[in-house]
């Protein structure tokens, strides 16, 4: 009895313990970041980032939570988080000369831009597979405040519980029969009654919440414009900026697909995409392959053309690729435009910039 009764406290000590700290830690990340406005919480010289891209891969995974150091001494091999813009990136170190450093993403082709030990946050010190997913979970207002009041009931009702066995004790000169007290206490019967809807509630809400949220990070990134090479050999779609000002980022979305769902080619297809866009703004275009969170440079080619007209134009194109006619095939793109913040000119007040995404196609034989 002595047993059951220290492992049933010790198991409810822990169990509050635990909802309390994640409850502290949600609410300090909270006020850290949107009261204080600082770039991350910084708990004991340790933070936590969520990875939401696969260039880490197969080390760390997008979904993961990393636990960072805020560490001032860095080798060749050490994860790192830095601040690059408005962004913190995670790659490994693999150059050091002088104060700068040199990373890179392990499932990227390419180094990034050289960066100083200023902008540097902290190295990787442990990885948890899918955490962020368990934190968005019990960070939950809704499963928060249910677990809150599951402890706080299940507290209440063994503190009553203890005190009717003392009772009990007294009034049969410590002789005591739980079950009997059970049966002729209706206060009793009702909080168990009432504490097993809430723990009922609390482990439909979890599993509810928990498959939402695993369904969102498992996602793809949205999908503004579809094409489907089923039918045809040329299809296109244009995309007009109006809005656009020095400084801005807009990134567009589109999958390449041989089916549409119902039906597929019946022929081995290879395709090309080409990006055709005015000239009236100074933008930059870049374009890439999305493969599994990850970004692939796609360009194959990037010219100023101009038609019978005199209009100039600027193509970007990709290199072919192939779709079989015996297998679904569908690749993600995505379109990124910049407008340099530097080029600000009342000149350019009004004008607009047209874009026309191209996918030519072509039966393989």
């Amino acid at each position: 009895m002595k047993i059951r009764k220290i492992v049933s406290k010790s198991l409810t000590v822990l169990l509050i313990i635990f909802t309390f700290s994640i409850m502290s830690m949600a609410i300090y990340n909270f006020v850290s970041i949107k009261i204080l406005h600082k770039d991350y919480p910084n708990i004991f010289g340790y933070t936590f980032f969520e990875i939401i891209s696969g260039s880490m891969s197969p080390a760390i995974e997008k979904g993961d939570m990393i636990l960072v150091k805020l560490d001032t001494n860095y080798n060749v091999g050490d994860i790192i988080s830095f601040k690059e813009n408005d962004s913190i990136i995670t790659h490994r170190i693999v150059e050091i000369n002088d104060n700068y450093y040199v990373t890179k993403g392990d499932a990227n082709n390419t180094v990034d831009n050289p960066i100083n030990k200023d902008q540097i946050i902290g190295k990787t010190v442990k990885t948890i597979s899918r955490a962020f997913i368990l934190a968005k979970v019990l960070t939950t207002p809704k499963v928060m405040i249910m677990c809150f009041i599951t402890i706080t009931f299940m507290c209440w009702c063994a503190a009553t519980f203890k005190n009717e066995v003392k009772k009990e004790k007294i009034k049969n000169n410590g002789r005591i029969d739980i079950m009997e007290l059970i049966k002729n206490n209706n206060r009793l019967k009702l909080e168990i009654i009432i504490l097993f809807v809430l723990l009922v509630m609390l482990c439909f809400l979890i599993p509810f919440t928990l498959s939402r949220f695993r369904t969102e990070a498992s996602g793809n990134a949205p999908i503004d414009i579809a094409f489907y090479l089923v039918n045809d050999t040329y299809t296109h779609q244009n995309i007009t900026l109006n809005e656009m000002k020095p400084g801005d980022t807009n990134s567009y979305t589109f999958s390449v697909s041989n089916t549409d769902g119902t039906n597929r080619s019946e022929v081995t297809l290879d395709y090309e995409v080409v990006i055709r866009a005015t000239t009236n703004l100074p933008l930059e275009y870049e374009l890439y392959e999305v493969v599994s969170g990850t970004d692939t440079d796609v360009v194959l080619s990037s010219n100023i053309i101009n038609d019978d007209d005199g209009t100039y134009f600027k193509e970007i194109k990709t290199s072919s690729e192939t779709f079989e006619y015996t297998d679904d095939n569908t690749k993600l793109y995505k379109l990124t435009i910049k407008y340099p913040s530097a080029q600000r000119s009342h000149e350019l007040q009004g004008i607009c910039e047209s874009i026309e995404i191209n996918i030519l196609s072509k039966q393989k034989i």
